[in-house]
């Protein structure tokens, strides 16, 4: 049985190429990002990663509560630094997309709990 639940988030996924030069860079200023969203108020996820197959390519991912939480994160002074930061970097920006969830499914707690009735 699939359990769906009515949520209503916001998801962001983002996709930039990386001059290799600053890669460290980068990714100590996501470090250091990812830390101070994660401690925010409506923050149910906050990731960065490189793509396995060319690493140059890193992504974002982020989930929001809600708008409002969201609007505060981008108005965060960590958020402002960090866009300050990019600025300085040769960082294409590839992909910039928003998601309004409407629901979602836990495919785990759901093997878990057909495990646990038998």
């Amino acid at each position: 049985m699939h359990h769906r639940s009515e949520v209503r988030l916001i998801v962001i996924h983002c996709r930039f190429r990386i001059d290799p030069t600053i890669r460290d860079a980068w990714t100590e200023s996501a470090r250091r990002m990812a830390l101070a969203s994660r401690a925010e108020e409506g923050c149910i996820a906050y990731d960065f990663s490189f793509d396995v197959i060319d690493p140059d390519i890193a992504y974002a991912y982020e989930a929001w509560e809600t708008q409002e939480t969201l609007d505060a994160h981008i108005a965060a002074p960590h958020h402002v630094a960090r866009m300050a930061e990019v600025e300085q970097w040769d960082v294409e920006r590839q992909q910039i997309l928003f998601y309004g969830v409407e629901w979602q499914r836990d495919v785990l707690a759901e093997r878990a709990a057909r495990e646990d009735a038998h």
